[in-house]
């Protein structure tokens, strides 16, 4: 390039700026987008001939990335339980107040044939940590066979420090 002017002749190259401006101008033009790689990617015809699904193949894939999917949902579910177990772990309840007015209950003991279990059955209903005058405890018995002799588990019952209703159910 030249200068106009008799007296000298010189020559200017371009400078930094206009390099710098033609090198970005040529990466922004060469970049491709993520649309452009998409349709690149499926419009590739590389491996066409390699390859062909057939019906055994998704029948097998299918099932197999279902499940797949499943267990990873579970396995997300157990990561966020164990984040939530952390997050509230020192948020413990407050014991509660003990109780000063305890309602009164009733316990029913329904028993249908029952010759080895009615004997384990009052001696764990003795063992409630109850007070004994607001308990209440019902026996419903209907036998098809008199497995146990009536008098030897009424007087196991009356003889607890609480009153025992007996009920005898006759008859289908």
């Amino acid at each position: 390039m030249k200068l106009g002017g008799n007296d000298t002749e010189r020559s200017v190259t371009p400078g930094p700026t206009i390099v710098y401006a033609a090198l970005t101008l040529t990466i922004f033009l060469a970049q491709q987008s993520a649309i452009s790689r998409l349709f690149h990617r499926l419009s590739d015809k590389t491996f066409s001939g390699i390859y062909h699904p057939n019906a055994f193949d998704l029948a097998m894939m299918i099932p197999y990335f279902i499940v797949l999917l499943v267990l990873a949902m579970y396995g997300l579910h157990r990561y966020w339980l164990v984040y939530e177990y952390f997050q509230y772990s020192k948020n413990v309840p407050p014991l509660p107040p003990p109780v000063t007015n305890w309602p009164r209950i009733t316990v029913q003991l329904p028993i249908f044939n029952e010759r080895y279990v009615i004997e384990r059955l009052t001696e764990a209903v003795a063992r409630f940590d109850y007070p004994r005058e607001l308990l209440d405890v019902w026996t419903g018995r209907r036998d098809l066979v008199q497995t146990v002799p009536r008098a030897a588990w009424e007087w196991r019952l009356g003889m607890r420090p609480w009153p025992v209703f007996v009920a005898q159910v006759s008859g289908l």
